[in-house]
């Protein structure tokens, strides 16, 4: 194999697919009233309760079947996109603007896989994700590291260390690095002694 290919395939996981163009939706940075109906949609399914308030949120969403001789024969397609004469381009490169159908068959996908738990926001940033794990919170390294430099329990950690750190320094038990450079070894003061006699 190649240096320059690395041997570690990326892994996909359940949800991955569904939850991308949702999360990517979610975190636009204007907030539209679309928005804010799945939003609704999606704590009414977190609640598990207000089935007829779920049920007439989702009435006003219409869609219709889409068969293709491809990969994945049957599509729904949102009763706004009615096929016209650039239609088959527009399957093929995407060139569908994704908007709140997309979003609620999104979530269908992902509440019939099972994973629609997993939509959250970054408890750092603030920012929607997909977690992938049930035990994660945050979208990335970063916003896990700051918020819990930012907890209480680690500044008085980082305080006790710091503390720790002064208290030693100043007892000479450890030498900086400045002193260690002008401190003589010992072998050169056995040396010297030699010399002396």
């Amino acid at each position: 194999m190649p240096s320059n290919e690395s041997h570690v395939q990326n892994r996909i996981f359940l949800g991955d697919e569904a939850s991308a163009g949702l999360v990517r939706w979610l975190n636009l940075n204007h907030q539209t009233e679309a928005q804010a109906r799945i939003l609704r949609i999606m704590e009414l399914i977190w609640e598990r309760g207000g089935h007829e308030e779920l049920h007439a949120a989702l009435y006003m969403y219409r869609y219709y079947p889409m068969i293709y001789l491809s990969a994945r024969p049957v599509t729904w397609w949102p009763e706004t996109h009615v096929p016209g004469p650039h239609f088959s381009r527009k399957l093929l490169f995407g060139d569908f603007p994704y908007g709140e159908e997309s979003a609620v068959l999104d979530l269908v996908k992902l509440l019939e896989i099972g994973v629609l738990s997993g939509v959250r926001k970054c408890r750092n940033c603030g920012k929607w994700m997909f977690a992938r794990f049930s035990h994660q919170h945050f979208c990335s390294s970063r916003c896990r590291e700051r918020h819990f430099q930012s907890s209480p329990e680690w500044k008085a950690l980082r305080n006790a260390r710091q503390r720790e750190y002064y208290r030693l320094h100043k007892t000479t038990n450890v030498i900086s690095p400045e002193r260690k450079a002008t401190r003589r070894s010992p072998d050169a003061k056995i040396k010297e002694s030699k010399k002396g006699n």
